[in-house]
């Protein structure tokens, strides 16, 4: 009962902040006007950035990483130079997971993971990077949102009894992106791939193999549909 009558009074509590927070911010809303509002926005992930600094391997001058964003492992990430990392983005490294091997046997496994953004790259709103080998994005690589970068995967499609989430990580390879590639939205590149510089991967793909240079690859799996022969100059 204590317990009860004690997230009843937190409802409670809510309800009045809430109450009171919708009429404040209405008046703000007319106060502000909205270059001013996103000027706070960018003010907070600049803040948020230098704390992360702190944390990060490497962390370049004008970078930004957009407030929310969240890191896993982050002592194996490295920013460089002019790196935009966008909101609701989760960067993982896993350094140290355990699974199970059936019979309630624990399996620890240990990784040296690392995440290398380097000079330019910028990565589009809730995107996510996870993995238990070595990634590198090179200069000016360019994600569009709701991309997914993953090396790492629960078994490796073998029948077994033990749940997806318990199971060890199987992986085959890290992955390497090379310098002025641009990834569309919601595409998904998959461990064991490298794409060659200056190359373009159509939104919604699924990259399983290595992509060459100078090309537009699209669909699931991400095949080649043109070679790029001339260049801006």
């Amino acid at each position: 009962m204590i317990h009860g009558v004690t997230m009843s009074n937190k409802r409670k509590s809510w309800r009045i902040i809430i109450t009171i927070a919708h009429p404040l911010m209405k008046i703000i809303s007319y106060l502000f006007p909205l270059f001013l509002i996103r000027g706070f926005k960018v003010v907070k992930s600049i803040l948020y950035s230098y704390y992360l600094a702190h944390f990060l391997k490497k962390f370049g001058k004008d970078s930004l990483i957009n407030y929310p964003c969240t890191f896993q492992g982050i002592k194996h990430t490295s920013v460089g130079s002019g790196v935009h990392i966008g909101k609701y983005s989760n960067i993982i490294a896993i350094d140290l997971y355990v699974a199970f091997v059936g019979g309630g046997v624990k399996k620890v496994q240990k990784f040296n993971p690392q995440i290398i953004l380097k000079n330019g790259v910028s990565i589009g709103e809730s995107s996510t990077i996870s993995t238990i080998n070595t990634t590198i994005l090179e200069d000016n690589v360019l994600l569009g949102r709701n991309v997914t970068i993953n090396d790492n995967s629960h078994g490796n499609n073998v029948k077994s009894s033990i749940a997806p989430d318990k199971r060890p990580l199987y992986s085959k390879g890290g992955i390497h992106i090379k310098k002025n590639v641009w990834i569309g939205d919601k595409v998904t590149i998959l461990g064991g791939v490298t794409i060659g510089e200056n190359s373009i991967v159509g939104a919604n793909s699924v990259v399983t193999k290595d992509i060459p240079p100078n090309c537009i690859a699209v669909g699931s799996p991400a095949k080649v549909i043109k070679m790029l022969e001339k260049f801006d100059k």
